[in-house]
């Protein structure tokens, strides 16, 4: 068997809009990559806009992928998005909260400032862009929601409490609102990557790639594919049973 064979997927993706937030780079880019293969059609939501219409144009020749520059964080921006979405394709049916940040700072020296930030980026932006997106999906009485979260939620992270509260937060605000969206057909569900070989993950790397590996089962660092991998299964026909479920994809570092 070839483990790298992808193409033999049946997903059945090909009908449907996917807005990816955070999909210029790293993780969100190899989801809009994977997401644009299996047939959907996808806006790169991100605030450097950029950096999503050069991955736009990199990734698809045609107008099936579109950039919209957008701060998660504040609601207007976020139904202007929503809004674009049904303009240019007529709906959204898959929502990927995948934009985030990660700042290093102990508690005893965090501003508020950054504390703020980190929430209303991480945890807030999910919420922005669930509620603006479920509010189309249900008309259609379907739709898929994926939170990307982190391993940091499940076991914590020096210097990240920030972060690690925000990512926590995101898979609680995953099962309550699976609960909520249920009777619309409308699934909700969440990712915790590992450590995977991004810019954002680089420029502590190098001090900690020994450590992180030892640590490690498989004995490498994750690709954005396989997050992205999860992400389409999620997304599609194959997961329709699957909701409030939280996935670690993260070489074995964190086993429940």
């Amino acid at each position: 068997m070839n483990f790298n064979e992808t193409s033999n997927r049946q997903l059945e993706l090909e009908k449907e809009v996917a807005i990816v937030t955070g999909g210029a780079r790293g993780i969100g880019r190899g989801i809009v990559k994977e997401l644009l293969s299996q047939g959907c059609r996808v806006i790169i939501a991100d605030i450097d806009i950029e950096e999503a219409n050069k991955t736009a144009r990199e990734l698809a020749s045609d107008e099936r992928c579109l950039a919209f520059k957008v701060d998660v964080a504040k609601s207007k921006q976020v139904e202007k998005l929503v809004n674009f979405s049904i303009e240019a394709f007529g709906m959204v049916s898959i929502l990927v909260n995948n934009a985030g940040i990660q700042t290093d700072c102990e508690v005893l020296e965090m501003p508020e400032k950054l504390w703020d930030e980190t929430i209303n980026v991480n945890l807030k932006g999910a919420f922005n862009c669930s509620k603006m997106a479920a509010k189309k999906m249900y008309k259609h009485n379907k739709g898929r929601i994926i939170n990307i979260s982190s391993v940091s939620a499940r076991r914590g992270s020096k210097k990240h409490t920030h972060y690690c509260a925000a990512k926590a937060g995101v898979i609680g605000f995953t099962k309550a609102l699976a609960l909520e969206l249920a009777k619309y057909n409308i699934t909700v569900n969440a990712i915790c990557p590992g450590i995977v070989k991004t810019q954002m993950a680089e420029r502590i790397m190098d001090f900690k790639r020994d450590k992180w590996l030892s640590e490690m089962p498989l004995k490498r660092f994750g690709r954005p594919e396989d997050i992205a991998f999860m992400v389409s299964f999620l997304a599609s026909v194959n997961a329709s049973w699957i909701t409030g479920q939280t996935f670690d994809v993260n070489g074995g570092i964190f086993m429940m």
